[in-house]
């Protein structure tokens, strides 16, 4: 018999045994899942942007609340610089989103393939991160 922290007396029914196979994570099940996450994310998030305003949306929605009919609407004034930034800003967004996620990408596939390319710190920071989670 063998004593516990208490002073109390336990005894090891049955040993532990290591795995037939060890199982590990598969990473390619957590890529698809986090990107599955991030649109849910980036949806619920745009959704919540566009019906948190308290505005109108439309002629229809302003149509509907007047006593009075809408003969007519001006649009928004876009000048040609506002416009010349707003597509710089989206070609910044998406190259970086593209870039950003093809580097996860090319990680995951390396770290799944041939972990031996990586450094290794990666490598033991990436254990250390496994082990958190376990």
């Amino acid at each position: 018999n063998t004593y516990d922290l208490e002073g109390r007396p336990y005894e090891v029914v049955k040993p532990p045994l290591a795995p037939a196979k060890p199982e590990t994570p598969n990473p390619w099940i957590i890529a698809l899942f986090s990107a599955l996450a991030g649109l849910a994310l980036g949806g619920a998030l745009a959704l919540a942007a566009e019906y948190g305003r308290n505005s109108y949306r439309s002629v229809g929605d302003v149509a509907s609340v007047m006593a009075v009919p809408v003969h007519g609407a001006i649009n928004t004034i876009v000048t040609t610089g506002e416009a010349r930034r707003a597509q710089m800003l989206r070609a910044f967004v998406g190259l970086s989103s593209a870039v950003i996620l093809g580097g996860l990408v090319w990680f995951t596939w390396i770290w799944a393939h041939s972990p031996e390319r990586l450094p290794t710190e990666v490598l033991q920071a990436i254990d250390d991160f496994r082990r958190m989670l376990m």
